[in-house]
């Protein structure tokens, strides 16, 4: 979610915040029931105008997935 949000040109970010002292106000405001508990909020909304995201540092998927057991590794395909 978190990815697909920033091709969209989102700003978002998972908090775990709301467990932390605003449950209860947070329940509240959304309305769920007090049988329920959060586990994180996912804020979404556009960014300011004069904000973009700079490059991004990830390694390729292939270069950090491994396959049946940790070290197998498949070339980049």
């Amino acid at each position: 979610m978190l990815l697909t949000v920033r091709v969209l040109g989102l700003g978002s970010v998972m908090t775990t915040r709301v467990r932390r002292g605003y449950e209860k106000e947070i329940k509240e405001w959304l309305g769920i029931p007090d049988e329920y508990v959060t586990a994180c909020m996912i804020p979404l909304g556009f960014p300011p105008d004069d904000h973009h995201y700079g490059p991004t540092t990830r390694r390729p998927a292939w270069e950090v997935t491994h396959w049946d057991k940790w070290g197998d590794q498949q070339p980049e395909s």
